[in-house]
């Protein structure tokens, strides 16, 4: 199993970024493993203490899952040094 890094958006050259990381054993069943978590959300909203900000009612975040590819991974960690570490104890 590895670890793949999903990053879409850039929040350093846009108004967005979204990051996760999903454990899988390929990038197929990364990308469906990130989709299906995703879209089993109804929106994301951007939660703020009371009093923090009076003008703003609310913000929500829509992802379009259908528009997720594996060309959004950009890292994958085999698992191997994990392994490796575990043996060496």
């Amino acid at each position: 199993m590895a670890s793949y890094h999903f990053s879409m958006g850039d929040s350093s050259r846009g108004p967005i970024g979204l990051c996760a990381r999903v454990d899988a054993d390929s990038e197929e069943q990364a990308l469906s493993r990130l989709q299906d978590y995703l879209a089993a959300c109804e929106d994301f909203e951007l939660k703020r203490h009371v009093g923090s900000e009076p003008h703003i009612e609310y913000c929500n975040v829509y992802i379009a899952v259908e528009n997720m590819t594996i060309k959004d991974i950009d890292e994958v960690e085999d698992g191997k040094e994990e392994e490796d570490d575990n043996s060496n104890t």
